[in-house]
């Protein structure tokens, strides 16, 4: 059976289990399922881009809600300057942390992007990471997983 959507997924994941005590469980093998995969799972499709402002003297943004993973992170300008990652530890330690100018270095604490040296100026940030993708629902009959990966998916749930 193909299925395209969520509830054509439901459908078949009851079939295969061939149990009807198992139908109201099945929303949330789903559920396992695609988080599981999106813990593991880093593909082309999952990658998203967006512009964040990074404003001077403030030296923290949040990370986006649906962040998994940074792909690439730059600030943009003529030319685009890379920000390169650093380990909380390292960053503590060798980041320059305390000067204020271009940002160069990030890493990320908690729920936060944190940048050294403390921005000197208004900057707009690229920021190229790895989505979750929303979770599927009656409201949200499809994602990525449905869309590129219905196979693992369905062997997931």
């Amino acid at each position: 059976m193909a299925f395209t959507n969520y509830n054509d997924l439901k459908t078949t994941v009851a079939n295969y289990l061939g149990r009807s005590d198992l139908t109201s469980a099945i929303p949330d093998f789903i559920a396992l399922a695609e988080t599981r995969m999106a813990r593991e799972l880093r593909t082309r499709q999952m990658l998203k881009s967006v512009v964040a402002d990074l404003l001077s003297g403030d030296a923290k943004i949040a990370l986006p809600g649906d962040f998994l993973q940074m792909r690439d992170l730059f600030t943009r300008g003529n030319p685009r300057s890379p920000v390169t990652y650093m380990s909380p530890s390292a960053f503590t330690r060798d980041a320059r942390a305390d000067e204020t100018g271009l940002p160069v270095f990030y890493t990320i604490l908690q729920s936060e992007f944190q940048f050294a040296p403390i921005p000197d100026g208004d900057y707009e940030l690229e920021l190229l990471y790895y989505a979750k993708p929303p979770f599927l629902s009656s409201t949200q009959p499809s994602n990525v997983f449905l869309a590129n990966y219905p196979d693992a998916l369905l062997y997931g749930s």
